[in-house]
């Protein structure tokens, strides 16, 4: 996920829920929406990330890479 153009639209969102929600209890409630949807997508974001990061470094260890060959060669034969 791009960060900036999401928290750029989710700035925009919020103006908007300000300037046109039909009373301070619905902006508010909109605006909670907003704020958990964001966390979410930012919980998700870390959580990809951490397991790409775990993905690769798993990937590039000597023993990783020694399997990978054995399991190549045992492929191509």
């Amino acid at each position: 996920m791009n960060s900036q153009h999401f928290n750029t639209h989710r700035a925009q969102l919020e103006q908007l829920v300000h300037t046109h929600a039909p009373s301070d209890h619905v902006a508010s409630a909109m605006l909670q929406h907003i704020k958990h949807m964001a966390a979410a997508m930012q919980a998700e974001e870390a959580e990809a990330t951490t397991r790409l990061h775990h993905s690769h470094a798993a990937h590039r260890t000597p023993a990783a890479r020694i399997r990978q060959f054995i399991l190549g060669e045992v492929r191509a034969a």
